[in-house]
């Protein structure tokens, strides 16, 4: 996922389609009096030689109305094609902003908050990170250290919405313009556990934080003689990163 969402699709896919609408055949058309009788008349465009043929009136107002719509096309594709030349400059110049920033946050990368351990249930802190933190899994301990690697800074189990509710990951605003809390859940083989993660999610949403928005959700499942299992690992982990907190890196 992008910091913001540049790109020149819809106008491009526009420009094509008008283009193609450019580029429909409409016979030249007029309309004259024959002896006080209305006459419609049509011939190939371009040929100029060709011989007039009568159509109908409803015939004639087709063609009328499909050379305005033509008209207009040209004047929608023309200013479509300067649109197109302006953004493309502004992604251009916004790409090496961001790859002068991804440079900095490497160089300097941001002050980590001054504790990021939970003071929830913190006996049951078991696994050390890289940068000597404690979490609570296997998998939590490899977000933190992706994150850690990529110098994303993040509070670890912060009590949120009153302390209703501890996520695995908070990331501040350091790094993209909105805090984002990052949720792993490892048990989704549970039923138990399945509806205790939709509360959560719903939970989130509820207080504004959204998936593949300002919410990251992970899952595993062991394997069974039913299905082969999900299996989170750090390449995962870092593909999160760099997709969601790093665009034009993956």
């Amino acid at each position: 996922m992008s910091i913001i969402n540049l790109d020149a699709t819809g106008f491009k896919e526009r420009e094509k389609q008008l283009e193609e609408k450019i580029e429909l055949p409409i016979p030249n058309i007029y309309k004259k009096d024959n002896h006080g009788k209305e006459q419609w008349l049509a011939r190939p465009a371009g040929n100029e030689k060709a011989k007039w043929t009568e159509i109908t009136e409803e015939e004639y107002n087709d063609f009328k109305n499909k050379k305005a719509a033509k008209a207009a096309a040209r004047r929608e594709l023309k200013i479509i094609r300067r649109l197109n030349f302006h953004i493309s400059q502004f992604i251009d110049i916004f790409r090496d902003f961001q790859d002068i920033c991804f440079e900095n946050i490497k160089k300097y990368p941001p002050e980590m908050p001054e504790k990021t351990e939970s003071d929830f249930y913190p006996e049951n802190l078991c696994y050390r990170t890289e940068k000597g933190g404690l979490v609570r899994s296997k998998s939590e301990l490899i977000i933190a250290n992706a994150l850690d690697k990529y110098h994303i800074p993040y509070f670890y189990e912060p009590a949120i919405f009153d302390g209703k509710i501890h996520p695995d990951f908070m990331i501040p605003e350091s790094i993209i313009c909105k805090t984002v809390i990052w949720e792993h859940f490892g048990m989704m083989d549970s039923p138990y556990y399945v509806c205790d993660c939709l509360t959560k999610i719903k939970l989130y949403e509820t207080n504004g934080y959204f998936q593949n928005d300002n919410l990251i959700c992970t899952f595993e499942y062991r394997r069974s003689e039913e299905n082969q299992g999900v299996i989170f690992d750090s390449f995962e982990a870092e593909s999160v990163i760099r997709r969601f907190f790093l665009p034009d890196k993956k």
